[in-house]
């Protein structure tokens, strides 16, 4: 009994705990839930004095339309006024062809459902598409629950006058929250600033000898590397549009943000090493000094530029710990450029490298493969399966109180069959806590409400408690926005306190009809796994990183900028490949085929540790031989070697080959030993490089030879876990 009582209980535990992580305030928190309150007590406020319709879904569309920062929010809301006046004006022209012809009218529905949904996958405006599909689709469902006629013919003012009133419900508020966020949300330079300091101040106190441990583990670790990367070049993308930063400030701070990565990833590194010599540890806690200061000074303007000293290693420090040594010289390069408050832009041939190739793919509408790969259209197929299903169910029973139903086919279905799950289990946990604390509102408050002013006085304080939990990660905050969805629709029925327990009941029923449509659909048809797209993350990582290796100039000083783009490529592969593993546990059995190896979330860590030895390799002191010749040649095999053994890797783990494999080498076995050819023989004479002391000489050299065996050590983990 204790025995299976124990997963269970740890199972509760985990809950638990990722509850409470969720809810903990954090900054920018507590303005974002009083700014959506408000705005929604002033929607709610606004539809009942003018009595109009489908008010719970003005108010809900205030946190479909709010984001983090000002600038998403805005763009969000002056794109989607537009399409809903488009989608509108569809639906009356679709009306015009087939209002009294089911035969015409259903086809369009579903082509119309089916246009918004494959947009989502293939277009950077598919929410845009998504929404303007969702109304349309919506309008047209409008004309079998008009009153009728005395002939028994639907009317066909009523039913233009109520599509044309979607207009004021959608545009009510999405201008609201457009004009409260222009006037009163976070500026996007303000989340960058903080996030930068934040990652700063991180590196400095584990720099300082704070335990990783305590801040949560090298696993935490890795994913606010990755993830805060991914943040910060969101949040300068927003802040570009924001103030119009000229191209030469965009690439210098993109520059920036690659530097904190890399010098994060470093500190990492420096966290796993057991270092004992005195110099070295003192030369590490001036670094961190150093980045604290630095710290300060990118969380006030007017704070002083960093002044504490970065130390000189001594040949002392060589000698006790190469590995360690040339690692903390790799920390203090990256930090003499981050604490350097009148950085340079970067020259323009590493601006045409590290900045055009980035901008290019943002001003395509479509991905390159959108009418080439199946999975776009089987997604868009299935959703509209699920979309048209809904509509005959609830049509065929003659209930149209559960029209959430369809609702819910258009909000959950998102991807793969983990991801659908998950948002599945958010929507019923949502749906259940809002419709029950709206039926209780029904019962036993709303007999004693009397005015507008006590209506307005409950949304807000619900509007409050759930926004709190919708301005969360993705981890639970789609069950915030369900929770006020479904107690908006319990609550807001009609104009004024409503005791209409009936709307309660349907619109839960809905939510759970809903997500047993998409359940039979999305395990039974074209499953799409979670894991198996987590792999290409994985995969593509792995090129990303066998691609930096391969290039001509690696490790030769030039510009670190020049690698930029690769490494945030890297970067981004590794948080989708971790985000998409989160959602493994929701994966049913037989859903998609997966590969016949057992990388799972534990795999992200290990491809990210490649990246540390990497940059190490690819610093700016690289040590340059007296006699170079052939002892360049075989550096440059070695590394070419160990390019093509992780394009393989990469091949391995997704079971697709690389498009653009590295050319540089044919190897593709790694060597059998990680003594040969990996590590090169210490030789005085070819190695020593003239003008520096004979220790720091040896030391780089050596450092360099064990960082190159620590990544071929690595990556052979890595290739151990594909064949299992």
């Amino acid at each position: 009994m204790a025995t299976s009582c124990a997963p269970r209980e740890e199972g509760l535990a985990r809950m638990f705990s990722l509850v409470r992580e969720e809810l903990e305030p954090r900054p920018g928190r507590m303005s974002g839930a009083l700014r959506m309150t408000t705005l929604t007590v002033l929607v709610v406020l606004v539809s009942e004095i003018f009595q109009m319709p489908l008010t719970a879904y003005s108010a809900y569309i205030v946190f479909f339309c709010s984001r983090e920062e000002k600038v998403s929010t805005v763009i969000t809301g002056m794109l989607l006024i537009p399409a809903m006046v488009l989608a509108v004006l569809a639906a009356l022209l679709m009306y015009m062809i087939s209002a009294g012809e089911p035969g015409l009218r259903l086809p369009l529905m579903a082509a119309v459902a089916f246009l918004g949904m494959f947009a989502v996958r293939v277009s950077p405006l598919g929410p845009v598409a998504f929404a303007a599909g969702f109304i349309a689709s919506m309008s047209l469902t409008l004309i079998d629950w008009m009153p009728t006629m005395p002939s028994g013919r639907s009317s066909a003012e009523l039913l233009t006058r109520f599509v044309m009133w979607l207009l004021g419900v959608t545009s009510l508020p999405m201008g609201t929250v457009v004009i409260g966020n222009l006037l009163t949300g976070r500026n996007p330079n303000e989340l960058f600033r903080n996030l930068l300091v934040s990652r700063l101040s991180t590196g400095g106190r584990l720099l300082l000898g704070e335990d990783v441990h305590e801040l949560g583990g090298h696993a935490w670790l890795n994913g606010f590397i990755h993830s805060g990367t991914v943040a910060l070049l969101r949040n300068l993308k927003m802040s570009g549009i924001l103030d119009k930063h000229p191209p030469e400030r965009t690439a210098t701070a993109r520059s920036l943000v690659a530097r904190t990565h890399e010098m994060m990833t470093l500190i990492n590194e420096w966290t796993r090493l057991n270092v004992r010599d005195p110099d070295l540890i003192a030369a590490a806690k001036s670094c961190g000094y150093r980045l604290l200061e630095t710290a300060a000074f990118w969380r006030k303007a007017d704070a002083k530029p960093p002044a504490h000293p970065l130390p000189e290693l001594t040949g002392s420090a060589w000698n006790a710990d190469p590995k360690a040594a040339i690692l903390l010289e790799r920390i203090m390069d990256l930090l003499r450029h981050i604490s350097d408050p009148q950085q340079a832009a970067p020259t323009e041939e590493v601006y045409a490298t590290a900045v055009q190739p980035q901008n290019a793919p943002g001003r395509r509408l479509l991905v390159e493969d959108a009418f080439t790969n199946p999975a776009y259209v089987r997604y868009a197929l299935k959703a509209t399966l699920c979309i048209m299903a809904a509509y005959v169910t609830y049509t065929l029973v003659a209930w149209p109180g559960i029209r959430t139903v369809m609702i819910t086919c258009f909000f959950v279905t998102v991807g793969s069959t983990g991801e659908t799950f998950h948002r599945m289990t958010l929507r019923i946990t949502g749906a259940i806590i809002g419709g029950s604390i709206g039926l209780a509102t029904v019962i036993f408050l709303m007999p004693y409400m009397t005015d507008i002013g006590q209506l307005c006085l409950l949304i807000g304080t619900m509007t409050f408690l759930t926004s709190w939990v919708t301005l969360g990660s993705e981890r639970l905050s789609y069950a915030g926005m369900q929770t006020a969805l479904a107690f908006f629709m319990c609550v807001l029925v009609g104009y004024g306190p409503t005791i209409n327990l009936a709307a309660a009941r349907d619109r839960v029923v809905g939510v759970l009809l809903g997500n047993v449509i998409i359940w039979l659909v999305f395990t039974r048809i074209w499953p799409e796994n979670a894991l198996d797209k987590a792999r290409e993350g994985l995969a593509a990582a792995l090129r990303k990183l066998a691609h930096l290796l391969s290039q001509k100039d690696f490790g030769t000083g030039r510009p670190p900028e020049r690698s930029d783009t690769l490494v945030f490529e890297f970067n981004s592969s590794l948080a989708q490949s971790a985000r998409l593993f989160a959602f493994s546990p929701y994966e049913t059995n037989g859903a998609g085929v997966t590969p016949p190896n057992r990388l799972d979330s534990t795999s992200v860590g290990a491809v990210q540790s490649l990246l540390g030895p990497t940059l190490v390799l690819d610093g700016e002191h690289p040590v340059e031989p007296a006699s170079p010749g052939q002892a360049d040649t075989d550096a440059a095999g070695r590394r070419c070697q160990l390019a093509a053994w992780l394009s393989r890797l990469a091949r391995k783990a997704s079971g697709r080959p690389d498009p653009n494999p590295p050319t540089c080498s044919e190897a593709e076995h790694p060597p059998e030993s990680s003594a040969t050819p990996i590590i090169p023989e210490f030789n005085p004479i070819a190695d020593f490089a003239p003008g520096l002391p004979w220790e720091i000489s040896r030391g780089r050299i050596l450092g360099r030879a064990a960082w190159r065996s620590a990544l071929a050590d690595r990556a052979r983990e890595f290739d151990e876990q594909t064949r299992k």
